[in-house]
């Protein structure tokens, strides 16, 4: 009984590499090489578009400078 515990953990973790895998390289493609590195100075002052993090910036306002909303 243990080994079939054992084996079924096995084939789940194997099948979630797998997975993760595949999403990292499907990620990759379609950006096509547009990815920007996040950096300190992208975090401090985030382009106006970009929300790098929760709320977009280190203070936690959630302003945003975009001047139109579009679809």
């Amino acid at each position: 009984m243990n080994r079939v515990f054992a084996l079924t953990g096995v084939i789940c973790a194997v099948a979630f590499a797998l997975l993760a895998v595949g999403s990292v390289l499907h990620a990759q493609e379609s950006e096509s090489g547009s990815y920007r590195p996040v950096t300190e100075e992208r975090l401090v002052s985030p382009e106006p578009g970009d929300w790098l993090m929760y709320r977009r910036t280190y203070n936690g306002w959630g302003y945003s400078p975009l001047d139109q909303i579009t679809t």
